[in-house]
């Protein structure tokens, strides 16, 4: 009978601001992006691909 209620106990959380909600997102992102390269560069070392980066030592 009253298995399909559930009571909640605390307050309910507050609505955030839309603009404080925005910038928290795209701070996510620019987060999620800087872990990305890193990880992404991180992987490409591992496997010794990357930058082509020649000195005149190297074409000598």
């Amino acid at each position: 009978m009253f298995a399909n209620k559930r009571s909640r106990s605390g307050r309910k959380p507050k609505k955030e601001y839309t603009t404080a909600y925005f910038v928290r997102l795209e701070m996510e992102l620019d987060l999620l992006t800087k872990f990305h390269i890193e990880l992404r560069q991180g992987s490409l070392a591992n496997r010794d691909i990357g930058l082509l980066k020649t000195t005149e030592e190297d074409t000598k």
